[in-house]
């Protein structure tokens, strides 16, 4: 009795709670592809969630502001802006916003839990203070591309890494190819970012079967000149002689070959799942940071073609993008599932139309039996009854119905009417011998009577007949034959 009253309260009590409120901050301005793919996710996520939190958006737009100034205006819009708003908690898409939440989180954001995306391992390694932290790191890992380039083209020699020269591109840069060296595969690893962006097209554009390109982040080149990466990523894969691989998936569609590719949306969505376990009780610096599974191995069909690379020199199970619609591909289990069905119904078809060539056989040499038998019949004036002793149904050949004057039906003689034109004197007689036929006691049945015609004369019958059983499903079947 206490919990039914209780329940009711609690259940008012939780939908009385107004709801939690989640902060999102970009380091860099929306439009860019990487944050985009990032915050698709997260909000695909949290918007998903039973109880889905307010979200509350910001950008720094920190690639094409990177100043102290930016950052004193970006703490003023906050402070103003979520002064009366509880933020319950932080997530955060790659380094700037985590190094400014991790500074004012305190001061301006009630002290919220934070969870980090798109940040590397050495940036996670550089947090001062992980209490209440934790996140999805953008973990920097070309050697399953490198494996899988190797599979593909065993005659691999040179790898150029094309990244820029901002803190950031200097990092991804360094672990790249620390990460190639790790292999011991004896690649020779060639630097780009000391060139500028039309030097480094015109590098790729004379490269050697015996090389690759693998490009992590640029933004900038030697010069200063800020780039933008969909129009110089599609221009170098364009120019390249040789496949371009890439480590972030928002390269693919802009010249990317493909490979083992970081997925945006996935570090978004895996970064909510961790906001949505913190907004349920867990504490942030209780939940590990994961490292892995946010990755997708994936082909562009059009570079492959252009490349002339077959899909079987692939890993299997890889994703391919751009692929020509193909029915037997999309609906396999179908098509499979109705080509068996269809083999099937020929087979029965083959087995039917054997079969009915055979009935057809049979019935023509029946009706030549037939017709000699019938000829000899009718050459011997002989009058042919037939019954089935299952049924007691009666058969009579046309000259019987000759003979007596009879019409079909006419004396019900198929259910034993032709018994009431038999002569009286001779019908005891007639059932006594077939009587001792059918149960053994004579080899043949052969008997002599008289029936009665239509216009009343009498005609004389000489019936002889033999027991034939036809076993059937437990039924015997009589036939007599009688012959004037």
């Amino acid at each position: 009795m206490l919990s039914a009253f209780l329940f009711p309260a609690l259940t008012a009590k939780a939908e009385g709670q107004p709801p939690q409120n989640v902060l999102v901050l970009h380091s860099y301005q929306k439009g860019f592809v990487w944050t985009d793919e990032q915050s698709g996710g997260i909000e695909e996520r949290l918007k998903g969630a039973e109880n889905a939190p307010v979200i509350y958006t910001e950008y720094m737009d920190w690639k094409r502001y990177p100043s102290q100034e930016n950052l004193r205006q970006l703490y003023q819009t906050i402070k103003l802006k979520y002064h009366n708003i509880h933020v319950d908690a932080i997530i955060t898409t790659d380094d700037a916003a985590l190094s400014f939440a991790l500074k004012y989180r305190q001061e301006i954001l009630d002290d919220a839990p934070i969870i980090f995306s798109g940040v590397n391992e050495l940036g996670v390694e550089n947090i001062p203070d992980k209490r209440n932290i934790t996140g999805v790191i953008e973990k920097i890992d070309p050697t399953r591309t490198i494996q899988m380039a190797l599979q593909i083209n065993p005659s691999i020699r040179k790898v150029y890494v094309v990244f820029d020269n901002s803190e950031s591109g200097l990092s991804t840069g360094k672990l790249a190819m620390d990460q190639i060296a790790s292999l011991n595969q004896g690649l020779e690893l060639i630097p780009l970012n000391r060139l500028s962006s039309e030097q480094i097209v015109h590098t790729v554009s004379g490269l050697s079967s015996d090389s690759i390109v693998l490009m992590t982040t640029y933004y900038s080149d030697s010069t200063g000149r800020i780039i933008e990466f969909e129009r110089f990523a599609s221009e170098l894969g364009k120019s390249s002689r040789v496949p371009v691989y890439h480590l972030y998936d928002f390269a693919l569609n802009h010249g990317a070959f493909g490979g083992s590719l970081i997925s945006g949306k996935i570090q978004g969505q895996t970064s909510a799942e961790l906001a949505l376990r913190i907004l349920q009780g867990e504490r942030a610096d209780e939940l590990p940071v994961v490292t892995d599974s946010t990755m997708r191995i994936v082909y562009d069909y059009n570079e492959l073609r252009h490349f002339g690379i077959p899909l079987n020199k692939l890993p299997e199970g890889s994703e391919i993008i751009n692929k020509p619609f193909s029915f037997y591909e999309t609906y396999r289990t179908l098509v499979l599932g109705i080509s068996a069905a269809f083999a099937v119904l020929v087979v029965f078809i083959l087995l039917l139309l054997f079969y009915v060539q055979l009935v057809k056989r049979m019935r023509s040499r029946l009706e030549k039996s037939n017709e000699r038998f019938s000829l000899a019949a009718f050459g011997s004036d002989a009058v042919i009854w037939d019954v089935d002793m299952s049924t007691m149904i009666y058969y009579f050949s046309d000259s019987w119905y000759e003979l007596l004057g009879y019409e079909r039906g006419e004396v019900n003689e198929s259910h034993g009417g032709w018994r009431e034109i038999v002569h009286p004197e001779d019908a005891e007689q007639e059932d006594r011998l077939r009587t001792q036929h059918l149960e053994g006691r004579s080899s043949y049945y052969y008997a002599e009577y008289r029936m009665r015609s239509k216009s009343g004369n009498t005609y004389g019958f000489r019936p002889g007949a033999r027991y034939c059983a036809v076993q059937a499903e437990g039924i015997s079947v009589l036939r007599d034959r009688w012959w004037t």
